[in-house]
């Protein structure tokens, strides 16, 4: 459950690539958290789960990349990527990087993107108006890794299996046989509910089970008064929470600007949702891009407080579930 756990070829990890929110920073005063905007990275095992293509997917890209390489010593013998993507939503600062995710290049490999519908418009549609001319020289369509791209609802779940092909989307409700068949033989699940506490559409939650484990990637959603019931209800008794805290308490309320409404949380509001739902660890992200490190270091310790071994994540940071 440590971090500093030695990780194994079947452990459950995640990588936080990005943490960043709104739009990328650099400089001097943000080395420690970093300046990557939303991605995380989920081994399951040999499976590959990307939460958001924010610009920390690059680095992600790159890792794979070298992974390909020394995989073998030609095109014809390196074993082939494949990965499942998923999009809490459509917003530029999460799509951002996917342009320059490398392995969308490869012909040989293979990734499967989820996420919803908005605004009328599909998701494949939503996620090509972002990468295509004239804002990038290519379309994502142009782009020569195999793309399955597919819009879900919150009464499916995702089952899937390395190297077992496209991953099956069962509806919850109608395919209840289907469903117990699949959590025999899939050894990954990915539940989804949506948050209506994000303007202009709302956000994906992703809930991830792996070896009776659980994640959930609960990034851009706003806290209520009382506690997000729904949040909790979907979170309750997981291994590991990551949370959005991007505003402090006094920029949230403030009255010359303040951020009520924006979709974003506090860490008070990540904080009570892990207590009420009973989760072993918090993880706070979605970084305001004001918050230096030295202020994201306040907020990790007035979080830890609050919940002792909660944690402000990093770029590049790694935690074994």
């Amino acid at each position: 459950m440590s971090p500093a756990k030695k990780a194994k070829s079947d452990d459950f990890k995640v990588v936080f690539r990005g943490v960043r929110g709104s739009h990328p920073v650099s400089g001097k005063k943000f080395l420690k958290y970093g300046g990557y905007t939303s991605c995380y990275e989920v081994r399951a095992g040999k499976c590959i789960i990307i939460i958001d293509g924010g610009t920390g997917i690059i680095d992600l890209g790159n890792d794979m990349m070298q992974e390909y390489i020394s995989s073998g010593k030609d095109l014809e013998s390196r074993e082939p990527l494949e990965a499942i993507i998923l999009f809490t939503h459509v917003h530029v600062d999460h799509v951002q990087g996917l342009s320059f995710f490398s392995p969308m290049h490869l012909a040989d490999s293979s990734f499967y993107l989820y996420g919803p519908d908005v605004h009328g418009y599909s998701f494949e549609e939503g996620i090509s108006f972002a990468i295509e001319p004239p804002i990038f020289p290519i379309s994502i369509h142009d782009m020569a890794a195999a793309k399955i791209f597919k819009s879900i609802t919150s009464s499916e779940s995702i089952f899937w299996s390395h190297r077992r092909g496209i991953p099956s989307v069962v509806n919850n409700f109608r395919e209840i046989e289907r469903k117990k068949q699949l959590t025999k033989s899939h050894p990954v699940r990915i539940s989804f509910m949506k948050s209506y506490a994000h303007p202009n559409g709302g956000v994906y939650i992703y809930k991830i089970e792996y070896k009776k484990k659980t994640v959930v990637i609960a990034t851009d959603t706003e806290g209520y008064v009382g506690g997000d019931s729904k949040l909790i209800k979907f979170s309750k008794n997981a291994d590991l929470l990551i949370h959005d805290a991007g505003y402090t308490v006094e920029a949230y309320s403030d009255p010359s600007h303040c951020k009520q409404g924006y979709g974003h949380s506090t860490m008070p509001m990540a904080v009570d949702v892990a207590k009420k739902a009973g989760v072993k660890m918090l993880a706070l992200v979605h970084h305001e891009p004001a918050n230096d490190d030295k202020t994201v270091d306040k907020i990790q310790k007035e979080a830890q407080k609050l919940l002792p071994g909660s944690f402000a994540a990093y770029c590049g940071q790694e935690y074994i579930i």
